[in-house]
């Protein structure tokens, strides 16, 4: 298989699994917590696509720089976690 193939693939894959991901953290912030629906629906799916996009890039660039997928992933879950850590630092309940 041809390397541009596989990276393609991957990106579809993630692009999938993200988009389920975010409907169903969707569908239960809005029977759990009441979330109203956002102002610019467009501007919502424009930042949901530069997210993949950064997110799939990240692990692109990680796989290829790296010698193997286990130093990939040991340099990838910090990244993730603190990126995680930093983007939400809780509802306005806890605060």
């Amino acid at each position: 298989m041809p390397a541009g193939a596989l990276v393609v693939s991957q990106a579809v894959v993630l692009a999938a699994l993200a988009v389920v991901g975010a409907a169903t953290m969707l569908g239960l912030a809005h029977v759990g917590f009441g979330l109203a629906a956002p102002e610019s629906a467009a501007g919502v799916a424009v930042g949901f696509v530069l997210g993949v996009c950064a997110f799939a890039g990240t692990g692109v660039l990680l796989g290829s720089v790296l010698p193997s997928p286990r130093a990939a992933r040991g340099a990838g879950l910090p990244l993730f976690f603190g990126a995680a850590t930093c983007a939400s630092p809780g509802t306005d309940r806890m605060r």
